[in-house]
């Protein structure tokens, strides 16, 4: 994973960097909110290590501004040096992954910390596909309904249209205006049954068979 971390202390930074570098992630480390927030515009992050306190502001204020300006923050953590519960209700309903406490075993932690979080996020992608998956077969189960009822009110009228132009083609002397005009009516409703046969095809729910409707002017 590509890991922002925004600490202040530089040597706890780039401990944790070193860490986590030797679990095969890229970890990018930034001292203040103004840094951070300039390499969170320019590139794109899997995870962000936030210390909760830093010089120019908190990790509350970094979450409030995001907000406000409807931008998405990555996947966070955020990191302290003191625990208080409220802070850590208060980030973790505004969508902290982790709140953890910079002690002796956090760099112990980080790694198991990490791994778990990509886990999650990879459950998440493939729930994602998988939700939209459904809502696509959802719309095609819909539209081979509407498909499938515009056939059928279709069908009765071409037959009628089909069967008149055979009527008056077999009437009408051959050369003349009006076999001349019952022919293209015939053709044109061969052509309509054609569409309409294509639309049942496509209503038809053939398992594994990928249902795709041909445009009209291939028929």
């Amino acid at each position: 994973m590509r890991i922002l971390t925004i600490e202040d202390d530089s040597d706890f930074r780039t401990l944790v960097g070193r860490t986590l570098t030797k679990h095969g992630h890229e970890v990018v480390g930034a001292g203040d909110l103004a840094a951070g927030g300039a390499l969170l515009a320019a590139e794109t992050w899997d995870l962000l290590l936030l210390d909760y306190r830093l010089p120019d502001g908190t990790a509350d204020s970094l979450i409030s501004e995001y907000r406000e300006q409807r931008r998405e923050l990555p996947p966070f953590v955020v990191m302290t040096g003191q625990g208080d519960e409220r802070v850590a209700v208060r980030v973790m309903q505004a969508g902290a992954r982790e709140y953890l406490l910079k002690d002796a075993t956090l760099l112990e932690m980080l790694p198991h910390v990490t791994r778990r979080i990509q886990r999650s996020l990879e459950q998440e992608k493939e729930l994602s596909w998988a939700r939209e998956a459904l809502r696509q077969e959802q719309k095609l189960k819909a539209l081979g309904t509407l498909a499938a009822g515009i056939a059928h009110e279709i069908n009765n009228p071409i037959a009628i249209i089909q069967n008149a132009s055979e009527l008056i083609l077999d009437d009408a002397p051959e050369g003349g205006d009006s076999h001349e005009n019952a022919r293209m009516i015939r053709q044109a409703g061969e052509r309509t049954a054609a569409i309409v046969r294509n639309l049942l095809a496509f209503a038809r729910p053939d398992h594994g068979v990928t249902r795709t409707l041909l445009p009209i002017t291939e028929i």
